[in-house]
C-alpha cells in the first residue's frame, strides 16, 4: 500500500518542525512549507485510532526525494492519476477533495 509522507510529531515538537523532521528522514529533503490544507475535523484529517493527519502543501527547497526510512519505493504520481494507487485508506479522502474524481 502506498501513503503520503509524514509521520508522528515529538514530544517538545511543533507539527511543522515534525514535517520537516520526516521529510528529512523519510525521503532525503528540505522543503518550503506551503499552505496548510484544512481538513474536515477541526481542520484536520481523521486516521486511525482517533488520531488525525495535518496536511500542507510543500515545495522541495533541497534534496532529491529517495525512499529512505522505512520505505521500499518512490513514486510521482500525476493529480489525473492519483487514483491508480493502492492508497492506505486514510489518506484517500485527503486525495479526493485535492483532486476529485472525474
Amino acid at each position: 500500500m502506498w501513503e503520503l509522507p509524514g509521520g508522528k510529531v515529538e514530544a517538545g515538537e511543533d507539527a511543522e518542525a515534525a514535517l520537516h523532521r520526516e521529510l528529512a528522514e523519510e525521503l532525503g529533503v528540505h522543503v518550503t512549507v506551503g499552505r496548510r490544507v484544512p481538513g474536515p475535523h477541526a481542520g484536520d484529517w481523521p486516521i486511525l485510532d482517533g488520531m488525525v493527519m495535518r496536511v500542507w502543501l510543500a515545495e522541495i527547497r533541497k534534496g532529491t526525494p529517495q525512499p529512505l526510512a522505512d520505505h521500499d519505493e518512490l513514486r510521482w504520481v500525476a493529480t489525473a492519476r492519483w487514483d491508480t494507487v493502492a492508497w492506505l485508506a486514510p489518506d484517500v479522502p485527503l486525495l479526493e477533495a485535492l483532486w476529485p474524481r472525474a
